[in-house]
């Protein structure tokens, strides 16, 4: 008799890795809202009034919860620690997160503090590159170059405030032909290990240390102008790879020697290891998305740039000029030739784009320090109105009516003692426009934009704007 087949199993439809990522954003932005709500509903839910409408809706939910929440725990005689409700417990577990939420939102701060001060106290070295006429590298070599780098350079520690380590440079200069350099930030023995890199790329190469180029044109009546470049799309997107002839750079040469009333102008990428390889998923996930409308050579490209060494980078352009027409015209012709970087892949584009230029003085003196009369006489006014709220906030809470309030009126003194000598350093610091110096340096000494260090729990991606 023949055996009865057996019914064949059907098997599970695979899920795609763009669609596997969808559901893994959707599912972390359900579990930062959820971790937002919890706390919210946790003290705002036990003050609503009741009953409402002549219902006591607090006694039906408290009839339901209460077998639960007055549980003790642990079991008497499990444990060294003394029994205790289990409500008493989720409280106390609330405020050690909130303690560890408020402690890593300090921490949050004081990084993009750090990313925007500490490498203004850094000095960069100044390294000039020159190659000769006969040499001939191709496309390869480039990518071969931006792994060495990848693979030297230290990594940034972000909650430290560590600056650009490297930044690539061309630089023009009236009726001669531009230049290239590197700006380094390091110990000298990672400027050894840069020069030696780049005199290996071809033979002939020399890497001297000089002086600034950049530096060497600030003077007393020039302004300074530049502007931020960024990507048009999403970064998970690849910009155009260059082929054997770079219209981009080409084009982007020609345009660096400076106009009539310029002096230098200044092409800086700014370049920082990335450590993980995270950012591989997101690129993963949008060439698998777009892959049924990419041509072949489309996807080469984002292929090229899952495989590629991944850096944080940042594009900026910069002109001494005498006026600032001058200076803003120079920077609008050096990022005309930016179109050249357009990239289609299926139905997106992607491109650099230049932001809105700025303009500053080329020389600004140090600003005036804050007054120490001015100072004392804040810090006086803090006190006396600390004490004041001290004394009111004791007042208040010896009255029945202020148990709503809480144990955190506490603390309502605190920042008082704080605030006079905030307002009055705040408006001297815009009166006296101490922060242009600042804002000069962070150009000068090449610092990029702060990024988000990640260090706040579940909340990070929310944070991320504030980077």
């Amino acid at each position: 008799m023949p055996a009865a087949r057996s019914k064949p199993t059907s098997q599970p439809k695979p899920v795609s890795l763009a669609a596997r990522y969808a559901q893994q954003e959707q599912r972390q932005a359900l579990l930062r809202l959820g971790a937002a709500l919890a706390p919210i509903l946790f003290v705002v839910v036990p003050k609503l009034p009741s009953p409402i409408a002549g219902y006591d809706w607090k006694a039906w939910v408290w009839q339901g919860l209460a077998p639960t929440l007055m549980q003790s725990f642990p079991p008497a005689g499990t444990a060294p620690i003394p029994p205790q409700p289990l409500l008493t417990w989720i409280s106390v577990a609330w405020a050690v997160a909130g303690i560890w939420l408020i402690g890593s939102q300090i921490q949050h701060l004081m990084s993009l503090y750090a990313q925007r001060t500490r490498p203004l106290t850094l000095e960069r070295t100044y390294l000039r590159l020159r190659t000769p006429f006969s040499v001939t590298l191709k496309p390869e070599d480039g990518v071969t170059l931006l792994r060495t780098l990848h693979g030297i350079l230290p990594r940034s520690n972000l909650l430290r405030g560590d600056g650009t380590p490297v930044v690539l440079r061309w630089t023009g200069r009236p009726e001669l032909a531009v230049v290239q350099g590197l700006s380094v930030q390091g110990p000298p023995t990672l400027i050894t290990s840069l020069q030696k890199v780049f005199q290996g790329v071809s033979r002939g190469t020399k890497v001297d240390i000089q002086s600034d180029p950049l530096l060497a044109e600030l003077k007393p009546g020039r302004v300074i102008c530049w502007t931020d470049i960024r990507l048009q799309g999403p970064d998970a997107l690849a910009i155009a790879i260059p082929a054997r002839e770079s219209p981009l750079l080409s084009g982007l040469l020609q345009t660096l020697s400076p106009l009539r009333d310029c002096f230098v102008s200044d092409f800086q990428i700014l370049l920082r290891p990335v450590a993980d390889r995270v950012w591989r998923t997101k690129v993963l996930a949008m060439l698998e998305r777009l892959k049924l409308d990419a041509a072949s050579t489309e996807k080469r490209v984002m292929e090229q740039k899952v495989a590629g060494p991944a850096f944080d980078l940042h594009v900026r352009a910069i002109v001494v000029a005498a006026s600032p027409e001058a200076g803003q015209t120079m920077v609008t012709t050096i990022c005309a030739a930016l179109a050249a970087s357009a990239q289609a892949i299926a139905n997106a584009e992607q491109r650099l784009v230049a932001g809105p230029i700025q303009v500053l003085p080329a020389v600004i003196p140090a600003p005036p320090p804050f007054p120490v009369t001015r100072a004392r006489l804040a810090w006086l006014t803090g006190l006396i109105l600390a004490m004041t709220a001290l004394g009111a906030v004791w007042y208040v809470s010896s009255t029945p009516r202020s148990a709503w309030l809480g144990p955190a009126i506490w603390v309502l003194p605190v920042p008082l003692l704080a605030l006079p000598r905030t307002v009055l350093g705040t408006l001297w610091y815009r009166g006296t426009r101490a922060g242009l110096p600042v804002r000069l340096n962070t150009i000068l000494k090449s610092v990029m934009p702060a990024r988000n260090p990640r260090v706040v729990p579940i909340w990070s991606d929310w944070l991320g704007h504030l980077s």
